[in-house]
């Protein structure tokens, strides 16, 4: 793939600022976790279902 990857894109659109104040209520400890978890990981796997490419999570079970 060449340029930014797609989930890179989307984080620079949408604005999740406001969710993560009403969930976190200035606690660092939960904005980390915030972030890593929805900002980071939730959009990736976003842009992987909208691009029809979702990747199997690692709970996910495998076919036999």
């Amino acid at each position: 793939m060449t340029g930014p990857c797609p989930g890179t894109i989307v984080r620079k659109v949408v604005d999740l600022s406001a969710q993560r104040d009403k969930f976190c209520h200035g606690d660092k400890g939960l904005e980390k976790s915030f972030n890593a978890s929805i900002e980071t990981a939730g959009v990736d796997r976003a842009v992987q279902e909208l691009e029809g490419k979702l990747k199997p999570e690692s709970f996910d079970e495998k076919d036999d």
